[in-house]
């Protein structure tokens, strides 16, 4: 690893700020993730934040930037769920076990590691913090695995299942048990002998095949409850008010049937879909991500403005759609559900740090006679138990006039260049990738510029810095993404990107992983109104089958819904409905004999041919172009 950090006064100041006592700071001059994710990654220290946006998109646009500036720190998010509890439909397993982890991890937190979220996710009621601590297990070799361990987990809300691939799930065969738990990025295996634990790896969820041996291993519960006696006592009696309340109501006519069996799942302890949305049933402590923040931790609002917006948008929308919703069973009181801004909770946190284009000189997130009166580098004088402090870190976005005839793309940036290079200025150019940097690199040759461009894993910020310090005609460019384009003139740094010099393109979404996957990024991959029934379908690991409609089905007495789909020689396949991204609608030549056999080996064989074919056409396609 080659990483020698940028050095930012104001990270400096704040670090000052903070060893010195005060517990609110701001930091005015921007609100750009990217420049946010360069002022945090140019501290060597190990430490770790937490940091609220307004939107998951400025989330993904931060952690986008972290890893164009450094590798050493890591970006763990907090999501919202992926459906409104109002909406009929419920959220995704790996989003609620998602959740689980985030709080998890920044109870325990490690160095170098950003812990983000949105207003809505760090809004959304979550397990007490007495209730997971009860729930949460260790175990180390040497331990003893109890006879119950299934039930256990069952009632921890993990699926058994005869492969372990998806987050809480377990499995269980003789002397091996894996387990999918939200506290580790992969599955861990138990080898036994006897109850004892003989060794704890990790594993592949795609091979299986085991890692080294790991010193402990932690299961948390897999949902943001854990069903117990009381829990079900309560949560029965408390739902079977609601609902004579509601059936009281004029304007109200619940689903009954639909009602009956929520209400006997709850006494059963059976979990069953929707079931997430019943939070303030099952717990009386009103508990929200905040609450479990480790108090060295140190939470960065990001644009106030826009934040308070986002939790007025939320709550407007929840209480809307809550008021429409009095006819489905599962229909909470937002109330119970959200905490609203206002009522955030930050008494135990030792810095709320806020950020923000321009200064402010009241605390947004204050109530109205708990306000900021004044700033300063020394404790307010209105108030000494209040110790605030307020810095400032000037950027100028920038942005270039599009290309025109008379205006081609690129020469307004050039002449920026040289003005910023005469000054002494260190400009870095995001290319995004290798090919795009040497595109780039041909482009400002011819200009007479020197060009370097970085290895991927390059992120030797101060040896940039002097080498173009002894040369002003060379120019750094780095094959790794960055959103925006920005200039630090105190630090005299700028940042620019291969679209200032080529014009605006739009970039291709980077593939999402089957591990963080919304239901969202499902839904976009297939529609159901353009999938009927009798339609082919291609699965990415069975091949080609047959679709034939949903199919609701109980596995370990939990009730969940499944596509069916059909494959040579009457063999069928139940796909979890959260995994649709693994199929798509079938768009070749028709034909019964395109139908592969489940297990067989046809399916293989075509991605063999297919992607050597792909190959040979990458090869003649290479050669065409050289010719060129």
């Amino acid at each position: 690893m080659n990483h020698s950090v940028l050095q930012i006064h104001t990270l400096a100041g704040i670090r000052r700020a903070r060893e010195s006592g005060e517990r609110r700071i701001e930091v005015s001059g921007f609100d750009s993730p990217d420049v946010l994710a360069m002022l945090l990654t140019s501290s060597d220290h190990p430490e770790s934040h937490v940091l609220v946006f307004a939107t998951d998109e400025e989330a993904r646009q931060f952690h986008r930037a972290v890893d164009f500036f450094s590798n050493s720190w890591s970006v763990r998010h907090l999501p919202s769920f992926d459906v409104t509890p109002y909406s009929g439909l419920y959220p995704n397993p790996r989003t609620v076990a998602d959740r689980v982890s985030w709080i998890h991890h920044v109870r325990n937190i490690r160095p170098f590691q950003f812990y983000t979220a949105t207003v809505e996710s760090v809004s959304q009621r979550t397990i007490p913090q007495q209730s997971l601590q009860g729930a949460t297990f260790k175990f180390r070799k040497g331990d003893e695995i109890s006879q119950t361990l299934a039930e256990q987990l069952t009632r921890l809300g993990y699926t058994a299942s005869p492969l372990v691939e998806d987050v809480a799930t377990f499995a269980i065969r003789g002397s091996v048990v894996d387990i999918f738990s939200p506290a580790h990025d992969r599955p861990i295996r138990f080898d036994l002998f006897g109850d004892t634990i003989e060794s704890i790896r990790h594993f592949d969820p795609a091979t299986q095949r085991s890692d080294d041996e790991i010193r402990e291993a932690v299961v948390l519960p897999a949902k943001e409850f854990v069903f117990n006696d009381e829990i079900r006592e309560r949560s029965t009696r408390l739902f079977r008010q609601d609902l004579e309340k509601r059936k009281a109501s004029a304007d109200a006519s619940v689903d009954e049937s639909e009602a009956q069996v929520v209400l006997h799942s709850l006494a059963q302890g059976h979990l069953f879909p929707g079931i997430d949305f019943l939070l303030p049933y099952f717990h009386e402590t009103f508990e929200c991500p905040l609450d479990h923040v480790n108090s060295d931790l140190a939470v960065w609002m990001v644009n106030p403005i826009e934040t308070a917006r986002a939790g007025d948008t939320l709550e407007e929308s929840v209480k809307r759609e809550f008021k429409a919703s009095q006819n489905l069973a599962i229909c909470p009181n937002p109330d119970s559900l959200y905490r609203p801004l206002e009522n955030w909770n930050f008494d135990h946190i030792k810095a709320t740090i806020t950020v923000s284009k321009l200064a402010i000189d009241q605390d947004p997130f204050a109530s109205d006679d708990n306000r900021i009166a004044d700033f300063g580098s020394s404790p307010n004088e209105a108030d000494p138990s209040d110790t605030s402090s307020q810095l400032k870190l000037s950027t100028i976005d920038l942005r270039f006039a599009p290309p025109t005839p008379q205006n081609p793309a690129g020469v307004e940036a050039l002449a920026r260049l040289q003005s910023w290079r005469e000054r002494e200025e260190t400009v870095v150019v995001a290319a995004g990738t290798a090919a795009q940097s040497q595109r780039l690199a041909a482009t400002l040759e011819k200009q007479d510029w020197r060009i370097e461009i970085l290895a991927h894993e390059d992120f030797d910020w101060v040896a940039i810095k002097r080498r173009q310090h002894d040369d002003q005609k060379l120019v750094t460019l780095v094959p790794r993404v960055l959103d925006s384009s920005f200039r630090v003139p105190e630090e005299h740094l700028v940042f620019l990107r291969d679209e200032d010099f080529f014009g605006r393109k739009s970039r291709r979404r980077e593939k999402a992983t089957a591990v963080n996957e919304t239901f969202k990024d499902f839904t976009a991959a297939i529609a159901f109104t353009d999938l009927q029934v009798g339609d082919k379908v291609v699965h990415v690991q069975h091949g080609i089958g047959v679709y034939e409609g949903l199919k609701r089905m109980s596995v370990n007495g939990i009730e969940g819904e499944f596509l069916a789909l059909s494959y040579k020689e009457g063999d069928k396949l139940y796909l979890p409905i959260y995994r649709i991204a693994q199929i798509q609608k079938y768009s070749g030549p028709g034909g019964e004999a395109l139908i592969d056999k489940l297990g067989g080996t046809g399916w293989a064989k075509t991605k063999i041919k297919v992607r050597s074919q792909l190959r040979e056409l990458a090869g003649e396609l290479l050669q065409l172009y050289a010719k060129r």
